[in-house]
């Protein structure tokens, strides 16, 4: 396997590299989004009041909201 500088160097093509750096970003994304669901998940736990526990939940479903919508993003442009 290669690593990554011999892949760059190897590569003519800048649209590789291009598509390479930003599945990178993407995955580094979808990471730290996940880490902020789960951060919001024990937040959650530990809460009593039920206001404060449906905000938090509600903070929740926009950030599992925004995973899903760059995973769409991800499969539309995978398909072309």
């Amino acid at each position: 396997m290669k690593s990554y500088k011999q892949f760059v160097g190897d590569t003519q093509h800048s649209e590789t590299v291009e598509e390479l750096t930003e599945g990178t970003l993407r995955n580094l994304g979808a990471a730290a989004l996940f880490a902020r669901i789960v951060s919001l998940s024990r937040q959650i736990k530990r809460k009593k009041d039920v206001s404060e526990k449906l905000d938090l939940l509600a903070s929740q479903n926009t950030t599992v909201a925004a995973i899903v919508m760059a995973v769409g993003k991800f499969l539309e442009r995978s398909n072309r």
